[in-house]
């Protein structure tokens, strides 16, 4: 039982934590500026499902619980686009926290078990995308994680201003 419902947690919540870590990237651009934004979720394979909602574009693609992407127009302020790649990973912190508050008020087992399993999503989610990372396997092979992408941004800016 424990199996099936860790698996349907996985199944089923992955894609919308990852959709909610990704938004959260973009939400400074759509919030402050006029440009579009465009959020991915799983790798791109042959087919995919594209949906805008205003300026925000959704792209969905083959099915993979934990993979996702986000597009920020390069043009946007330095500010705004070191804002959106830290929210990323406040908003997993974020859930962590919920998560974390919420098992102490809740005594349903099942309830509790998914909430117990978003949380370790969330912990593990938040720590891989904040941390300085350079991807070596898996699906993001040779990607850099937000807190890797922020440095190369403080970097580039300073490199910029010393030529």
């Amino acid at each position: 039982m424990v199996i099936l419902i860790s698996a349907l947690t996985l199944f089923i919540l992955g894609p919308i934590l990852t959709f909610i870590h990704e938004f959260a990237h973009v939400l400074p651009v759509l919030v402050l500026t006029p440009k579009s934004a465009t959020v991915i979720i799983g790798p791109k394979k042959r087919k995919s499902l594209t949906f805008r909602i205003k300026r925000l574009t959704v792209i969905i693609n083959s099915y993979h619980p934990f993979y996702g992407k986000c597009s920020i127009p390069n043009t946007v302020s330095l500010k705004i686009r070191l804002v959106a790649f830290a929210c990323g990973p406040i908003a997993s912190l974020i859930l962590t926290l919920i998560s974390f508050y919420s098992l102490k008020h809740i005594e349903n087992y099942v309830i509790s078990y998914i909430i117990s399993t978003i949380f370790w999503i969330e912990f593990s989610a938040f720590f891989r995308t904040a941390l300085p990372l350079e991807y070596k396997f898996g699906i993001y092979k040779n990607g850099t994680s937000d807190g890797k992408q922020i440095i190369n941004l403080l970097r580039e800016h300073k490199k910029n201003l010393s030529i």
